[in-house]
């Protein structure tokens, strides 16, 4: 899965964090996974899904695709 068309990942997010006051605005909870949490305000965390929804373009990538694609 990944971002084929539109924006990204990160400026989804940032255009969110705008819209919400910053991303001092945004807490979360601690998660023992790597990169992983979770919104403390769960109505903040229905905004989010709700945004994320409106602008993410995502698609299946073959394994060939995948490798291809820059890693960050």
């Amino acid at each position: 899965m990944s971002y084929v068309r539109g924006p990204s990942f990160v400026d989804i997010a940032e255009e969110f964090a705008k819209a919400v006051g910053g991303w001092e605005a945004i807490e979360m909870n601690a998660s023992t996974a790597p990169r992983l949490g979770r919104f403390t305000d769960r109505d903040l965390a229905g905004r989010w899904f709700s945004h994320h929804q409106e602008y993410a373009v995502l698609g299946l990538l073959s394994a060939q695709e995948n490798q291809r694609r820059p890693r960050n």
